[in-house]
Order: structure tokens, then sequence, then C-alpha cells
């Protein structure tokens, strides 16, 4: 997904430090493709709930937390809000 220069800089990085801008990434997509009372409480979720999975990222998980982050993004892109919930549980529960 990365290339050359960028992926040798997030290599280069913290697992929290990692996990922590691919949530910013998730939120950010959250505020350009949700709209109303949704918006709020899904931004909530991701800030609680996947805020202190970033916490508990390291070199073990680091992969998966991304992969799973990533896949919440194309979630909540398609509009697919329930699915992103499910996934915030499951997630939730795994980590």
């Amino acid at each position: 997904m990365y290339t050359g220069e960028a992926a040798a800089i997030i290599a280069n990085q913290p697992p929290e430090v990692v996990a922590t801008g691919e949530l910013m990434v998730l939120k950010n997509t959250i505020k350009r493709k949700v709209s109303g009372p949704n918006k709020a409480r899904l931004l909530r979720i991701a800030g609680s709930d996947l805020g202190s999975l970033c916490t508990r990222a390291n070199p073990g998980n680091i992969e998966q937390i991304r992969a799973m982050f990533q896949s919440m993004v194309q979630l909540v892109r398609a509009g697919n809000i329930g699915q992103f919930e499910t996934e915030v549980a499951r997630a939730k529960t795994e980590f």
C-alpha cells in the first residue's frame, strides 16, 4: 500500500504510533463519509473503543491491527455501518 520512503518511515515507528495513525485515517473517513447522528456516535466509538486498542499495539499484533483498521475504513466508505460496529465489537474481544 505504501511505497519506498513512506514504508521505511512507518517501519521505524513504534507500533502504538502506527496504530494511532491508522485510527486517524479511520476517524477522518468517518468525518467525511458519515452524516447525521451516526457520525457523532461512530466517532465516539472510534475514539474510545479503538483508541484504547492503539495502546495495546505491539510488534506481534501491529499488522493485524493495521489490516483491521484499513478494512474498517473500507466499510465506512461503503456505508456499511452495521458491519463496522460488528468489527469494532470483535476487535474489543480479539485484542
